[in-house]
């Protein structure tokens, strides 16, 4: 975990924060069980107003991110944020689990060309991913939908990360039209999906 000590106009937003420091938390590579160990421990040592998760992950264990995005939910005295940053050593992306532990978080932020979202829960099997029977499907249809509403994101967009046929182009797009991009340092999008 790497702190930052910040005096802000923030990175993440247009409007000045003031805070004395933020965590950044990385979330990168396969979501596994030692993941959700080491979040909590960076939680346990961390008393900072700004949890910044820094997500670069193609997704992982359903089970694990549930965890994961259930603790990200349940933080109450410091702001959170999900960070889909590209550059040197990024993957750019929040696919899948990583999409469901963004979710959770109360804001994302996203640099240029990158994603988030291929969120259906498949299988490896022998003959390569299969899709999961629709009960999977629709539980987790319902928890993006869930973690959409608390946090304020278009639900339509969170539902068509998980299930291709609910995708509604005009409600789904996500772009940063409201924030201009001349006023966000780095090149970050504030996003309401």
């Amino acid at each position: 975990m790497k702190r930052i000590f910040l005096l802000l106009a923030m990175i993440f937003t247009t409007q000045v924060i003031f805070c004395s420091s933020a965590s950044i938390i990385p979330i990168t590579g396969d979501i596994e069980p030692f993941q959700l160990a080491f979040i909590r421990r960076a939680l346990e040592e961390s008393d900072d107003s700004v949890l910044i998760f820094d997500i670069n992950t193609f997704g992982g264990r359903v089970d694990t991110a549930l965890k994961i995005a259930t603790l990200i939910g349940s933080i109450q005295d410091s702001e959170t944020v999900a960070f889909i940053s590209a550059g040197p050593g990024s993957l750019g992306v929040s696919w899948s689990a990583g999409a469901l532990i963004a979710l959770s978080c109360g804001s994302i932020y996203m640099t240029e060309g990158t994603s988030i979202g291929a969120a259906a829960p498949v299988y490896q099997t022998q003959e390569g991913m299969v899709m999961a029977e629709e009960k999977v499907v629709s539980a987790m249809r319902g928890q993006m939908a869930a973690l959409a509403e608390k946090n304020g994101y278009s639900i339509p967009a969170a539902l068509g990360m998980v299930d291709k046929d609910l995708i509604d182009r005009k409600s789904t797009r996500l772009n940063s039209s409201h924030i201009p991009l001349s006023r966000m340092p780095s090149s970050a999008w504030k996003i309401k999906i």
